[in-house]
């Protein structure tokens, strides 16, 4: 096999650091939801302040997709 062309090399660089950008901002919007449920489980119920709201939804609008669009994979019982 031959090399491959650098055009086509760096379009393959240019992808993967996009992805990576993506996935990084998700990454760092569930740390930040992870962070706040974790201080508000010690009491029975989750309440949260405008401000404690304010940082994942920031963080949100950077995210590339909706994550209460619902599981994209359905079971065998959807299938039938």
């Amino acid at each position: 096999m031959g090399s491959v062309p650098p055009v086509l090399s760096f379009l393959l660089m240019a992808v993967s650091g996009w992805f990576h950008r993506r996935h990084l901002s998700i990454i760092e919007l569930l740390q930040a939801e992870n962070r706040l449920v974790e201080e508000k489980m010690k009491g029975k119920r989750i309440r949260f302040t405008d401000a404690e709201r304010a940082l994942p939804a920031r963080k949100a609008k950077v995210a590339p997709y909706r994550f209460d669009s619902g599981p994209t994979h359905q079971g065998p019982a959807a299938r039938r």
